[in-house]
């Protein structure tokens, strides 16, 4: 009878314990759904508050994380945000996009990448957005830079590559640019990258493109090609010259002796000597040098023996050839003679 009462006791707690936790688990699934519904509502509450205050970029944040937080939910809600979006940016986008301005690239940039990652958006849609994209990059190229030094558009032009690394148009500009800079490295540099984007379009599957038409456009790389190729002949040139000139000037250098004498120096005599450097200016035999050089020899203060010599710069055994000359013109202030 005992165990009888004891299976029964034991019976019945099982069976409360087993209610309790049902009841448990239901509480907890109806409160989990309720605070996802504020969570939602309250994500929604904010997106429209943003939209009232004409603040794109919030917006679009609020429509984000309602995404995240709903993505196993297909409601209407959010179809009626991204339409929302669409109106907003519309407004928005028509200024910025005359204006020239950064703004109008980051509005677009946002809104492509919305429209990107929206399923239900098809590619008519996507492709509009993409245009205004690269509308905005045009517009600020052509209006927005035009205070700004070469340097300042290069780096911006680069920048302007991480919107969209198919399209042409800045690597264009960063080709002038350094054309116009007679810079034929970087002009190469990004004549290369020029050329890789033309290909790896020629490859991809899409029939429409947002660049020119290849035929339109192989003109300008074909000039871009040969003013690249003139600037690289053009360095060489330079640097020919140049090695020329560096070449003419060491033949042309001679070393000037100032001989004044003997001094006496420490209770012994010493030779009394200035030496210096100079140039030869022509085949007639003049040479530039300093005034402080030969300042003996043309000061009426001074007193005692001063006579000039010219040692040829090449002359290994400089003391054994040693040419007289005399100074026929000075200048004090400039330090010439």
């Amino acid at each position: 009878m005992k165990s009888k009462r004891k299976s029964f006791k034991l019976l019945l707690i099982l069976t409360l314990s087993i209610a309790f936790f049902i009841n448990s688990c239901v509480t907890f699934k109806v409160k989990n759904i309720k605070n996802s519904e504020n969570v939602d509502q309250k994500i929604y509450e904010e997106f429209k508050n943003n939209v009232n205050q004409k603040d794109f970029f919030s917006a679009s944040k609020s429509y984000i994380e309602y995404q995240n937080c709903c993505s196993n939910k297909a409601n209407s809600k959010s179809v009626e945000m991204l339409s929302i979006l669409k109106t907003l940016y519309n407004e928005k986008i028509k200024s910025s996009l005359t204006e020239g301005s950064i703004d109008a690239i980051n509005l677009s940039f946002s809104m492509y990448n919305l429209i990107n990652e929206d399923n239900n958006s098809g590619n008519d849609s996507k492709r509009r957005y993409e245009k205004d994209l690269l509308q905005s990059i045009n517009n600020f190229i052509d209006k927005g830079l035009k205070n700004k030094t070469d340097l300042e558009k290069a780096s911006i032009y680069i920048n302007l590559n991480r919107y969209n690394k198919s399209y042409y148009y800045p690597y264009e500009k960063l080709v002038e640019l350094f054309i116009r800079r007679k810079n034929p490295i970087l002009a190469e540099k990004y004549y290369m990258e020029l050329r890789k984007s033309i290909e790896q379009e020629k490859k991809s599957e899409s029939k429409e493109s947002i660049n020119p038409p290849l035929e339109e456009y192989q003109k300008k790389l074909n000039q871009f090609s040969e003013q690249i190729e003139k600037l690289k002949l053009g360095k060489k040139d330079k640097d020919k010259l140049l090695q020329e000139a560096i070449k003419a000037t060491i033949d042309s250098s001679v070393k000037i002796l100032v001989d004044r004498g003997i001094k006496t120096e420490g209770g012994r005599g010493i030779p009394d000597q200035v030496l210096g450097t100079g140039v030869v200016i022509d085949n007639s035999g003049y040479i530039i040098t300093n005034y402080h050089i030969i300042e003996s020899s043309v000061d009426p203060e001074y007193e005692g023996y001063s006579k000039i010599y010219v040692i040829p710069g090449k002359n290994e055994k400089s003391e054994n050839l040693k040419f007289v000359a005399e100074v026929v013109g000075y200048d004090k202030i400039f330090d010439l003679a």
